[in-house]
Parts: structure tokens; sequence; C-alpha cells
């Protein structure tokens, strides 16, 4: 795909995105969520805590077109 139509389209999602599109949110972030959680845990050293850290990264984002 051109460089520059994916940059339309990337723009166009983050545009629905901040205007609350919470569904196309999820779709975007979840194959990232297991990355995020590794990361938590590598920090927090205990499963329940990085799972809250991850959760609250997710909703943090979520909280971008608020």
């Amino acid at each position: 795909m051109n460089s520059r139509v994916q940059r339309g389209r990337e723009s166009e999602q983050i545009a629905s995105i901040l205007a609350d599109d919470v569904q196309l949110y999820h779709q975007l972030v979840r194959p990232y969520e297991r990355s995020i959680y590794m990361v938590s845990f590598s920090y927090m050293k205990n499963e329940e805590d990085a799972d809250e850290e991850a959760s609250s990264a997710n909703m943090n984002g979520n909280r971008l077109g608020a």
C-alpha cells in the first residue's frame, strides 16, 4: 500500500477514535494488549499488579478522545 494512502487511512482512524469510536480503538489496540501486559509485568514483577497497570494504560488511552 502506498505510504501516503496508509497515512491518510491512519489519519481517518485516529479522527474516528478521537470522535469516540471506542470499538475502533479496541480493534487497533487488541494486537498490542499482550505486549503491554508483558512490559507491565517486567516492571511490576507481579501478575495482579501488571494486569492492573496494563488495564489502566488501556483505559487511559481510551480517554484520549474524551
